[in-house]
């Protein structure tokens, strides 16, 4: 079976090395700014800085329709936090002697190749190998200090042909998370 204590320190150590995980989003109402958002990258140099970045919990349910409950409960507690906190919650849950674990955390810090990452680098930690991955940053400063306009150019030749769309806002879908559920 899966050891919780472990899982759970696995989880602090691969957000403690990912700085993406302690990540929040505050809006830019500067109307001079080429950005909407700005991101903050939370810094954790104690035990308890990092559980507080970890949303987690453990409960039990006695039925799996209960489930759908505590997904929608996650869902709703990290709308309710908002981007402004941490993005990561936990959910480790007890149904009979099966434990799944439901994991919500915002679009805006990964997507359909870094989950992957994500979930190798737990079971690494899991099983007691540390993780190191490459800096971001010195892609980012390419990105950043592209003098040239080389980025500018490709997207624009990419995106030539295609129509922009403006999607409706909804107040409810603002902040909605993402959430993944993975049985154990």
């Amino acid at each position: 079976g899966v050891d919780t204590r472990q899982l759970r320190a696995a989880w602090e150590n691969v957000l403690y090395a990912n700085p993406i995980l302690r990540t929040s989003f505050v809006e830019v109402k500067d109307p001079n700014s080429a950005a909407a958002y700005a991101q903050l990258v939370h810094n954790v140099s104690s035990k308890h800085e990092i559980l507080q970045a970890i949303n987690w919990r453990e409960l039990t349910v006695r039925a799996e329709s209960s489930l759908d409950d505590v997904i929608t409960e996650q869902q709703m507690r990290m709308v309710e936090r908002g981007l402004r906190q941490s993005t990561l919650d936990l959910s480790v849950v007890l149904l009979g002697t099966r434990k799944f674990l439901v994991l919500g955390m915002a679009h805006a810090i990964y997507d359909g190749w870094s989950i992957g990452l994500l979930h190798q680098d737990v079971e690494h930690w899991y099983g007691g190998n540390a993780v190191e991955r490459p800096p971001y940053e010195p892609a980012l400063r390419r990105i950043l200090d592209d003098q040239n306009g080389a980025s500018q150019r490709f997207w624009k030749d990419k995106l030539r042909k295609v129509s922009p769309s403006l999607f409706q806002h909804h107040a409810n879908d603002r902040n909605k998370p993402a959430l993944t559920v993975r049985d154990q």
